[in-house]
């Protein structure tokens, strides 16, 4: 698709076809990549939220010329601008009264939700590891067998805090389920797959990127601010909702193992709201100590009403933030009114989840951002 269709003033996007493929039976030699062409897509809508792997639709006209889309073996690298996109095609549904073919794509890391743990990986006593070191590796043991190149770099940051797990390789465990466990304890991490172009073995790798306790930039180097003026065209908001939710709330948390049980509460929130009490499965868990960390972890999330605002971004914005990063927020509004005695909402946010529907058929672009209070809030110097 070219700029010329999508009507003047609508940014551009635009899809390439790659066909990869793990040719080899050899350790030391990459993937297979070979460029198809461009894909005539419309209707494209992605979703990426921290900790989750990308979800994205998309259409394909049945009539159009278009390279063959083979599930399990196609990736799509849509280009905004210089920003860049990497999707694997899981599913493509044909219907004999339909003029177009429906895509399901998700982002890279749902590779390694293909990917097993193989042999047991035993980080206990002396052999125990940074979290972060701890996730490197087991990302570099999901390449590491016959075919198993996913063009995936690993970094080298530290966080501090030693872990000690045993992954049991006759148990086939995930590799990403196993990634989200470890990064998702208190005092856990936040992690993303970053795709970017090069020129060496492939058209495409991705970065491991890893954060602590978060990813993403503060709002002093964002320098992104998200205003919205009621009755003012002219703000970079379209609209925002703001829910209170507290129907997901917990001031005692339950966590279910494998024969072990967590268990936090935070009796002091009774004076303030009822007992309310949750409880997850981690059926594959089976050490004392990471359940009781997710059962502290839970209650951190869920001891408050929730607040995660969604904004709608007017159209054609140049940069959009990314998820984990900080923004300034300014709503002016009845929900905020900004008058002699009420100054209006002028706070930092966190990007936690963005959902962007590319421009199509006239359509321009439009981007929702969730976003909420960060735990710990920053203070920026606006100035």
């Amino acid at each position: 698709m070219v700029a010329a269709d999508l009507g003047e003033g609508v940014r551009p996007w635009r899809y390439r076809v790659f066909r990869v493929s793990g040719v080899t039976h050899n350790f030391d030699e990459p993937m297979s990549w070979d460029e198809m062409g461009l894909a005539p897509c419309y209707g494209v809508s992605t979703t990426e939220r921290i900790g989750s792997v990308e979800d994205v639709t998309a259409t394909v006209p049945v009539d159009a010329p278009c390279p063959d889309l083979v599930p399990g073996r196609t990736v799509i690298a849509a280009e905004r601008g210089t920003d860049l996109f990497a999707w694997l095609l899981w599913r493509i549904d044909w219907a004999s009264d339909a003029p177009h073919r429906q895509m399901s794509l998700k982002g890279w890391a749902s590779a390694l939700q293909a990917r097993n743990v193989m042999e047991t990986l035993d980080w206990r006593g002396d052999q125990a590891l940074d979290q972060l070191e701890m996730a490197r590796r087991l990302v570099l043991h999901a390449q590491d067998r016959p075919g198993g190149d996913l063009h995936i770099d690993v970094g080298d940051a530290q966080s501090g805090i030693v872990r000690e797990r045993v992954y049991e390789g006759n148990a086939r465990k995930q590799i990403w389920e196993a990634l989200t466990q470890l990064a998702g304890v208190v005092r856990g991490f936040e992690h993303r797959l970053v795709p970017y172009w090069t020129d060496d073995d492939g058209p495409i790798r991705w970065r491991y990127e890893q954060g602590f306790p978060t990813l993403g930039r503060t709002a002093s180097e964002t320098g992104y601010v998200l205003d919205y003026q009621e009755g003012f065209p002219g703000s970079n908001v379209f609209a925002y909702t703001w829910p209170d939710d507290a129907a997901g709330m917990a001031n005692v948390t339950h966590v279910l193992g494998e024969e072990v049980v967590g268990f936090r509460e935070a009796p002091e929130d009774w004076r303030e709201f009822l007992r309310l009490e949750r409880s997850w499965t981690q059926n594959s868990v089976s050490q004392q100590q990471t359940i009781d960390d997710y059962a502290e972890a839970y209650l951190n999330i869920w001891h408050r009403p929730l607040a995660e605002t969604q904004v709608t971004l007017s159209p054609n914005q140049d940069t959009i933030p990314n998820p984990g990063d900080h923004v300034r927020l300014r709503l002016t509004s009845r929900r905020h009114p900004r008058n002699g005695e009420n100054p209006g909402l002028d706070e930092v946010w966190r990007v936690m989840e963005r959902q962007i529907s590319a421009p199509s058929r006239g359509e321009p672009e439009r981007v929702r951002l969730s976003l909420q209070r960060p735990l710990t809030v920053e203070i920026p110097d606006w100035d």
